[in-house]
């Protein structure tokens, strides 16, 4: 099935998004165990990071606002990330729209509709419906597992 441009298996799962407020767990990995994306790249461009100088910026860092990468992720050959496939997911989260992406996970949710345009190819994984999605760990989720896990059919 063609969405939005994108072909999507029923049978395969495709990434699974969220609003970031409903995992009761995510605040933790998103602001203690993730990368951000603009301060790895401030620290590329900076040239009072890279020769070891005192930067101001970064002792007043507050990348809150940043697109963030959660779960296990790694660099390739180009220095570009990519889902570490031997860790549990990968995600990113985009402060602009407080949404998650789970772009890879060994968890996956067996029912879900496809998003708005706005994910073209990608499931709503807080709906039930006839697509697979990757979806983060259930300890991630903590309490409001079950409330967005069962099947409302």
């Amino acid at each position: 099935m063609r969405h939005y441009g994108i072909y999507v298996d029923e049978n395969e799962p495709v990434t699974g998004v969220i609003n970031a407020s409903y995992p009761e767990w995510l605040d933790e990995e998103i602001f203690y165990n993730s990368i951000d994306l603009d301060l790895e790249n401030h620290l590329i461009e900076c040239p009072d990071c890279i020769d070891g100088s005192e930067c101001e910026i970064i002792e007043y860092w507050d990348g809150s606002i940043s697109t963030r990468l959660i779960g296990s992720w790694k660099k390739d050959e180009t220095g570009q990330y990519e889902p570490d496939k031997s860790g549990e997911y990968a995600a990113v989260f985009r402060p602009d729209s407080n949404i998650v992406q789970v772009v890879w996970s060994r968890t996956i949710k067996e029912s879900c509709n496809l998003c708005s345009p706005c994910y073209p190819g990608q499931v709503d994984l807080d709906s039930f419906g006839d697509f697979k999605g990757y979806d983060l760990p259930k300890d991630i989720w903590g309490v409001n597992y079950d409330e967005f896990h069962q099947r409302r059919r």
